[in-house]
């Protein structure tokens, strides 16, 4: 990966947000930078704000007013954004307790693809749904108001069958970043959906 960002143009984590130099920013364009990550934070899902929490409790209130050297926060920032990039390319599974539309709450499995999509599933199945980002947040919808209904079962990822959650996970770890063909049973009905990573 290191590679790959090199033969980009970028040097590693060596600069900020808009690609200025950490050596040459201002005070104020740092500020800033902070900031921005402040926000991104808030719009992530709960298991990256978790990983990220040693570094981002260390963000100042107020950038302005720390005792932290620039050489410190900067690397506090850098070090949140490789952890979400890092979270970003994986396929994660957590147990979680989920808020319900119908304002009860349940011990949910989470399978996390990247950031920018989630799947959860209650032990007995009568609660599912689908996370995804937004510029709000992480945004939790029921799967039978996101096109998936009690009773689904995914049965086949890019042409090869799956047999349980175990397999399900396994494969999905194995799988490079881009669209998912999956072939779901509804009913004694096959049909085809994507999902992205």
């Amino acid at each position: 990966m290191v590679r790959r960002v090199i033969a980009n143009g970028h040097e590693v984590a060596s600069h900020g947000w808009e690609h200025i130099r950490a050596t040459t920013q201002e005070r104020a364009q740092f500020r800033d930078d902070v900031v921005r990550t402040k926000r991104l934070l808030e719009r992530l899902p709960d298991p990256v704000r978790e990983r990220v929490k040693p570094l981002s409790q260390r963000f100042p209130e107020d950038p302005a007013d720390t005792k932290l050297s620039l050489g410190e926060r900067f690397q506090n920032v850098i070090g949140v954004l490789n952890e979400v990039n890092k979270f970003n390319g994986e396929v994660s599974v957590t147990s979680e307790v989920r808020a319900l539309a119908n304002g009860s709450s349940a011990e949910v499995t989470a399978l996390y693809l990247g950031i920018g999509q989630a799947y959860y599933v209650n032990a007995s199945g009568d609660a599912a749904g689908i996370g995804t980002a937004s510029a709000d947040g992480w945004v939790w919808t029921p799967a039978d108001e996101a096109g998936l209904r009690r009773g689904d079962v995914i049965v086949e990822l890019n042409h090869t069958a799956i047999k349980d959650l175990g397999d399900f996970r396994d494969m999905m770890e194995g799988y490079e970043r881009g669209r998912v063909l999956v072939v779901v049973l509804r009913g004694g009905r096959y049909f085809y959906t994507t999902i992205r990573e």
